[in-house]
């Protein structure tokens, strides 16, 4: 697995965490729209791009771990009232982005 592909996990309503493969390079729009049970998720330090509205509207998500040099063009996390910030695989934490 490469990929997880546009709304792969959307509406998984039971879901409440995820298991990345260190394969992923890519998690597409919507992939995980609306999981309303997630509230971890660990990116693996493999991921290069997460697309705009990944986790949209997953409101439990609280911890989101991203690598440190990930960079995002528009927020995968719209949506996501009580997620407050994400944190590096190094501990360090920043903001989300806009």
């Amino acid at each position: 697995v490469v990929k997880i592909g546009h709304r792969a996990f959307k509406n998984c309503r039971m879901l409440t965490s995820i298991n990345i493969p260190d394969s992923v390079v890519s998690i597409e729009s919507k992939a995980f729209k609306n999981c309303a049970s997630l509230t971890n998720v660990i990116i693996p330090k493999s991921v290069t791009e997460i697309v705009k509205g990944a986790f949209e509207d997953c409101k439990s998500l609280t911890n989101v771990t991203i690598p440190k040099d990930l960079k995002f063009t528009e927020n995968p996390f719209i949506g996501c009232t009580s997620l407050k910030s994400l944190t590096t695989h190094e501990g360090e934490e920043i903001p989300l982005p806009n």
